[in-house]
């Protein structure tokens, strides 16, 4: 058996997104975060737009292709 060294780096609470680093805060806070007040509701995700290069907070609806499997429909633009 061997001996391994490590070095663990000092950790970051800092975040990117779309190679934009940010201190912590709310997504809804972004500018590159579209929030209409229909989606908020429990289990929306955000989908990416890229005619308006943002993200926008939709309602996720799972729907049946009737052969037990389920399909993740985000909604559209």
């Amino acid at each position: 058996m061997s001996d391994f060294k490590v070095k663990l780096s000092p950790t970051n609470t800092s975040f990117t997104l779309k190679n934009t680093t940010v201190s912590p805060t709310r997504l809804d806070t972004l500018n590159d975060v579209s929030e209409p007040d229909a989606a908020k509701v429990d289990g929306a995700i955000l989908i990416y737009d890229a005619d308006s290069d943002t993200y926008v907070l939709s309602q996720a609806v799972f729907e049946s292709d009737g052969n037990g499997n389920y399909i993740l429909k985000g909604g559209g633009f």
